[in-house]
């Protein structure tokens, strides 16, 4: 009986050394398997990331070349204000006299940076001249030798 106790003792101590060394392969293909899909995960994020500037650069290129071209106009009446009582004559009412010229609105860094992409700059003269991450002008600046190259061939 006692040796009948030792084999199976033996043999149970072999099936759980067996079964932990299973459990442990288990755990490290996991791990493994997780490595990877993070892997992948962040290099399709970062393609449809430059996928979707290179559909917001072609929207704003054709919403520019759609567009009316802007006259000069010289001063609206609605943009005329009232003279402020320190600058009245003495009597005078409140005469309109035209506002101070509104500078024309900021320009988009992002189109000034692609158009410096096609013209053929490089990502860290982008990036200085128009205030973009060095990443995103090293974006484009591979976004447009892609599209030239699909573009050649």
């Amino acid at each position: 009986m006692l040796m009948h106790w030792l084999v199976t003792h033996d043999w149970t101590q072999i099936a759980l050394a067996s079964s932990v060394l299973a459990l442990g392969l288990v755990v490290a293909l996991e791990v493994q398997a997780f490595a990877r899909l993070r892997r992948e995960v962040t290099r399709d994020l970062a393609r449809i990331f430059e996928q979707l500037d290179l559909v917001r650069f072609e929207t704003q290129q054709l919403r520019e070349s759609q567009a009316p071209p802007v006259r000069p106009v010289s001063a609206p009446v609605a943009s005329l204000r009232p003279v402020e009582r320190s600058q009245r004559a003495p009597g005078e009412r409140g005469i309109l006299a035209p506002a101070p010229a509104v500078s024309p609105p900021a320009r988009d860094n992002y189109s000034d940076a692609a158009r410096m992409a096609a013209d053929g700059a490089e990502a860290r003269e982008i990036a200085e001249k128009c205030g973009l991450a060095s990443g995103e002008a090293r974006i484009l600046v591979g976004l447009q030798a892609a599209r030239s190259r699909r573009i050649n061939s």
